[in-house]
């Protein structure tokens, strides 16, 4: 399913993992055992692009995943706010009268 959404929103940062695997292949295939200065330095931007794109691509998945947050309503936050404190305060009672019935108990037998 992600990949239908994905495709219907296409971007230009959508296919930077394909483009980024298929250039390391081809360096990797071809690469030649001596390298020289000018090289390296083209390697090293090279690098740092693509480190960028995929800070880009994943600024863009948040921004995307954002769009689907589904947040509460305030009634049903209220609502269901309001049960788990009453929850909370029965039980707080019972485990109260439990203990004071036990507590009662051991004082009769000891």
């Amino acid at each position: 399913m992600a990949q239908i959404v994905k495709n219907k929103n296409k971007t230009k940062y959508d296919d930077i993992d394909k483009v980024l695997d298929n250039n390391k292949s081809k360096k990797a295939a071809g690469k030649p055992k001596k390298q020289n200065n000018k090289n390296k330095q083209t390697k090293k931007n090279v690098e740092e692009k693509g480190l960028w794109e995929r800070f880009m691509i994943y600024c863009h998945g948040i921004k995307e995943e954002w769009k689907k947050i589904h947040w509460t309503k305030k009634y049903d936050l209220v609502k269901y706010s309001i049960a788990v404190i009453v929850f909370v305060l029965l039980l707080g009672i019972f485990f109260y009268i439990i203990g004071a019935v036990f507590a009662r108990i051991v004082t009769l037998l000891g």
